[in-house]
């Protein structure tokens, strides 16, 4: 009776443990057939399925132990063992579940995520392919580009390769401190009606590619160099202002890809993220690695008029403006505004031994002639103009343009908002759709990385059925 029982449990979760290759399985079919318009994403599901399957390796080890013929109690504790990796992957892989499955759940929800996909995919990869122009990255050392979701919170997320699984909102179980193998972006579930919020995608990839670039190592002692050497009006700053700068670093480098990818329309959109109460626009805390959001705003200011741009220094001036009208001059962070000239011309002309002495200004050599491709598509999503060609826009403006288009529009007629909207994603659609997002194949040290990033898995107390 015991041995029937034990052979009984043995054969049931072996079946359970087919679950997870085989949903793996049918992402891989998907995007290999290009079913959905999921081949895009490709090189995206390929890491996954690396991870999962060095995932998968440690499941069929614990299977291994599982000997029906066994005791009782070393059976129980093998059969244990098994549902702990059952439980820790699948937990794992409800993180994709939720960020695949959004693409299929309908017409709609699917072209707002490729636009967002194409947007990221675009803004990252422009830059690795000038990474590799420098000698930086070679052609096999490429990276998957973002993958995006919606989500219910606030605002919106990168989480980069440095994160771990726990970082998302989600019952997890196990592998809480596994890191992820691909970047991820969330965003609002709410502007899936508003493709010119994903203005905030510029920010966002910006984490990814600080990662994958090693951009900020090579900032951090010349920004604290920079700080202490400067005096202003005769007073040096406080050790306490050069700490903050060195904590806002990320999120300042960040806010410098959003300038050098989406000009005027990433600083416009910032001011609509940051548009709060004045008690906590001019609160100074220093456990947040985001700028104060006072401060924030005029350092992207300085980030725009840094650039030399003839609209974005206009720009600059014109939200400067709009924040001192709004909040006033707060006397505990005019210090922090008169640190930003620096810390914006700091981030974007120090030489960066990780890019070979390269700037990060260098990424962005065409601003201006982006700002009037951005104009000119925006004048056409506002007011159904002749269209440019599709083929000369790159992605990453379009929602610049869209924003830009609203801001022409002028107006709180939702018909005109919903018209910025229709066709800001009929021009996504009537581009060259790419094939993939990246190559298809994972270079072998690619790989070996990836398999390596699974970890022992960790427990908390079980829970009792």
């Amino acid at each position: 009776m015991t041995q029937a029982l034990q052979a009984q449990l043995a054969a049931d979760v072996r079946r359970r443990a087919q679950l997870v290759p085989q949903a793996i399985a049918e992402w891989r079919t998907l995007t290999q057939t290009n079913r959905q318009g999921m081949g895009i994403h490709q090189s995206q599901v390929e890491a996954v399925n690396l991870l999962f399957d060095a995932l998968q390796g440690r499941v069929q080890a614990a299977l291994a132990r599982l000997d029906p013929d066994a005791e009782a109690e070393p059976f129980a504790r093998a059969l244990a063992d098994v549902e702990y990796e059952l439980r820790a992957s699948n937990s794992l892989l409800a993180v994709f579940r939720l960020i695949l499955a959004q693409r299929q759940a309908s017409d709609t929800l699917r072209a707002v995520l490729d636009a967002a996909d194409l947007v990221a995919a675009d803004c990252y990869r422009t830059w690795i392919v000038k990474a590799r122009e420098w000698g930086v990255l070679s052609e096999t050392q490429f990276r998957e580009p973002p993958l995006t979701y919606l989500n219910a919170l606030r605002f919106p997320a990168a989480y980069t390769r440095d994160h771990v699984f726990g970082a998302f909102k989600l019952p997890l179980e196990g592998y809480l401190d596994q890191k992820l193998p691909i970047s991820v972006i969330a965003l609002p579930f709410s502007y899936a009606v508003a493709v010119w919020n994903f203005c905030a995608l510029y920010h966002e990839v910006g984490h990814p590619l600080d990662q994958d670039l090693g951009l900020r190592s090579g900032l951090a002692v010349p920004l604290s160099d920079a700080l202490t050497q400067r005096a202003v009006d005769g007073d040096p700053p406080t050790a306490e202002r050069v700490r903050a700068w060195s904590l806002w670093l990320g999120e300042a480098l960040a806010d410098a890809v959003g300038v050098l990818q989406g000009g005027s329309a990433f600083a416009y959109a910032l001011v609509n993220l940051l548009v709060k109460p004045a008690v906590e626009v001019t609160r100074l805390t220093f456990t947040d690695v985001h700028p104060n959001a006072y401060v924030r705003l005029f350092l992207v200011g300085a980030l725009l008029r840094a650039t030399g741009a003839t609209a974005l220094v206009q720009t600059a001036q014109a939200v400067e403006d709009l924040w001192r009208a709004r909040y006033g001059q707060p006397d505990g962070l005019l210090a922090y505004v008169q640190d930003c000239p620096l810390v914006a011309q700091t981030v974007l002309d120090t030489p960066l031994s990780a890019l070979r002495g390269h700037r990060l200004r260098d990424f962005a050599p065409t601003l201006a002639q982006d700002e009037a491709q951005t104009g000119a598509l925006a004048e056409f999503l506002a007011f159904d103009t002749a269209r440019p060609n599709p083929k000369t826009v790159p992605y990453r403006l379009i929602p610049a343009a869209a924003l830009q288009a609203v801001r022409l529009l002028a107006s709180d007629d939702p018909g005109e908002w919903q018209g910025v909207q229709d066709r800001a994603l009929a021009f996504v659609a009537a581009k060259d759709r790419p094939t993939y997002l990246a190559s298809r194949v994972i270079p072998p040290q690619r790989a070996a990385y990836l398999t390596s990033l699974v970890t022992q898995a960790t427990w908390g107390d079980d829970e009792t059925p």
